[in-house]
């Protein structure tokens, strides 16, 4: 026989406001936000210490490993996801690792999707472009290296912190905090709002092909923000573009025209996009990397958050990605084919567009441009 289970996976860089947690009622249907407070407070709940089978572990030991799920890196709370999966009180103990493995409904891709939801909603209101991250997609590294002299029978140990994630809250005092109806009026205002419908809402209706571009879009660039070279993060984030605007291998003019059509012009000169695609085929192609690497890194985020925000709230206009695509590519034709049309002929294919470009103006990119 089935139950209901809350899969729980450590968030960094949040911290709710909420004393009290909301598993009765959650945000959506299948998941929420939890402090690790209020985790702990469920566990003592549950009572654990009533139960007398034998081995199990007390409720003070069930809140340590909670409250240091990481033991290793700091968090605040917990992306929670509810499951179908069997009563472990209804089978041996030492089957109790397997019977965990049945928990059905795959609550870790729907953890990423949520936590890459949320991260972009922070990231987009921040003045210092960094954002949420579950605990997984923390990137540290530490710098060692060993000199030695043979001549002189010397040596010498180097320790030094060699990297971080780029885009993620590390400390505590920069964590951004808001209770969860907070957070429900963030996720129902733009420019996030139609990316919220897609990616929270599993009742919303659209094809499975943007779904998946339109997911698979976000959740690469969550990861983008957080890795440590600026590589890595120009990388992650062209790939996040080139999911939404490719069905296949496409020639480096093909999507810049497309993401030219998406977004506005002045969107597409403010993020570089050209200079952007440009240090991405040489790196991927030539393994180049050029001196503005790291600048061009951030524009790279700014790019692609913009152009994931303005495809999701286009995509239910169109019955299937490739329908969006070709939907592009005649809007790039017709566009060059009107510059010398009379004026009422242009108002008439005017009439054609049926996408706005005009929600990318970031805080972070208008105090920096």
């Amino acid at each position: 026989m089935a139950t209901n289970w809350w899969v729980l996976f450590p968030l960094k860089g949040l911290e709710l406001t909420d004393l009290e947690h909301d598993l009765a009622d959650p945000l959506w249907s299948d998941s929420t936000i939890i402090s690790k407070v209020q985790a702990a407070t469920i566990v003592r709940s549950m009572q654990r210490n009533k139960v007398a089978t034998s081995g199990q572990a007390h409720e003070t030991d069930a809140v340590y490993m909670l409250e240091n799920a990481t033991f290793q890196e700091e968090f605040h709370s917990f992306i929670a996801i509810k499951r179908s999966g069997p009563r472990l009180n209804e089978v041996p103990e030492e089957f109790h690792c397997d019977m965990f493995e049945q928990i059905e409904g795959d609550p870790e891709g729907r953890a990423t999707e949520i936590g890459a939801l949320i991260e972009l909603a922070v990231l987009i209101t921040r003045k210092d472009w960094t954002t949420c991250a579950l605990v997984d997609q923390i990137h540290r590294r530490t710098k060692s290296t060993i000199k030695l002299s043979l001549d002189d029978s010397a040596y010498g140990v180097e320790l030094a912190g060699g990297g971080r994630s780029a885009r993620s809250i590390l400390n505590a005092a920069d964590n951004e905090k808001l209770s969860r109806d907070d957070l429900k009026t963030r996720l129902s205002s733009n420019p996030i709002a139609a990316l919220a419908s897609v990616l929270a809402n599993q009742s919303y209706s659209i094809s499975s092909s943007l779904y998946k571009a339109i997911r698979e879009s976000a959740i690469r660039l969550s990861d983008a923000l957080h890795v440590i070279k600026g590589a890595e993060q120009l990388l992650g984030s062209v790939t996040a573009i080139e999911i939404l605007l490719s069905d296949q291998p496409e020639r480096f003019d093909v999507i810049k025209n497309r993401i030219e059509t998406l977004i506005n012009s002045q969107a597409y000169s403010v993020f570089e996009t050209e200079k952007v695609l440009k240090a991405r085929h040489s790196y991927v192609h030539q393994g180049l990397i050029g001196p503005d690497i790291q600048a061009l890194a951030l524009k790279a985020t700014g790019l692609s958050l913009c152009c994931l925000l303005t495809y999701a709230e286009a995509a239910p206009r169109f019955t299937s990605k490739s329908s969006f695509l070709a939907y592009l590519d005649f809007i790039r034709l017709g566009q060059r084919a009107t510059s010398s049309w009379s004026d009422s002929d242009r108002t008439v294919f005017g009439t054609f567009v049926r996408h706005s470009s005009h929600r990318c103006e970031f805080p972070f990119f208008k105090i920096n441009h």
